[in-house]
């Protein structure tokens, strides 16, 4: 495997989660200033040469912006607040219990991106994502393209708890066995699961998903 977490402990994972939620408030910050910068000198230009159109949308795709960005500073800051109590741990247990879950897990996939065990898929290093199969309410795949030239490829799961994850699989013919048997494997084990991005699934998702123990 790309990563062996045979040795992990309940303290790794609270460094990690501790280390990402950091990166996370302060790449936010760095990007809420500025998006506040680009605000107003696009408004100003815009104002000038009465590019009214313009002018509204950029507003629009600011607040928007804004807003993604004010959630996840404040995700990451009530996480930062009691990292023990952090919603990955209120899912499944404390971080002891978790490492235990993550170390007895046997590897069925060879990834560099994602792990996949006969238990629960999970992103290298990403203890967050980690979603045991049974918890697993809607799975679809997912594709990126940049300028028409794709350049990603996800299995998109919806947790039992209303949290979606998407677990980047290597793009390629070369590859394209690695998603459909952890696809395979999947859907062996999540009883739960439904498959297929549509609205009669996600309202399947929404619907069931619970809320984790409260902080």
């Amino acid at each position: 495997m790309a990563k062996n977490y045979a040795g992990l402990t309940g303290g790794d994972i609270v460094t990690s989660v501790r280390r990402h939620n950091t990166w996370v408030l302060i790449s936010r910050a760095f990007l809420i200033v500025f998006i506040a910068v680009m605000l107003v000198a696009g408004t100003r230009y815009f104002w000038r040469n009465g590019h009214w159109l313009y002018l509204v949308l950029g507003i629009a795709l600011a607040l928007l912006l804004f807003y993604l960005c004010i959630e996840a500073v404040g995700k990451a800051a009530g996480t930062l607040k009691n990292v023990a109590r952090a919603r990955v741990f209120r899912k499944f247990g404390s971080p002891d219990a978790l490492a235990m879950r993550i170390s007895e897990g046997v590897p069925l996939l060879e990834s560099s991106k994602t792990l996949l065990t006969d238990s629960f898929i999970m992103k290298h290093g990403d203890f967050e994502s980690f979603v045991p199969f049974e918890d697993i309410l809607l799975i679809y795949r997912k594709t990126h393209s940049t300028n028409g030239v794709q350049d990603g490829v996800f299995l998109t799961v919806y947790d039992a708890y209303g949290d979606c994850f998407d677990y980047p699989f290597r793009l390629g013919k070369k590859h394209e066995s690695e998603m459909e048997n952890a696809f395979a494997v999947i859907m062996q084990r999540a009883d739960r699961a439904r498959v297929g991005y549509d609205k009669a699934n996600l309202e399947y998702a929404k619907q069931n998903a619970a809320e984790p123990e409260r902080e």
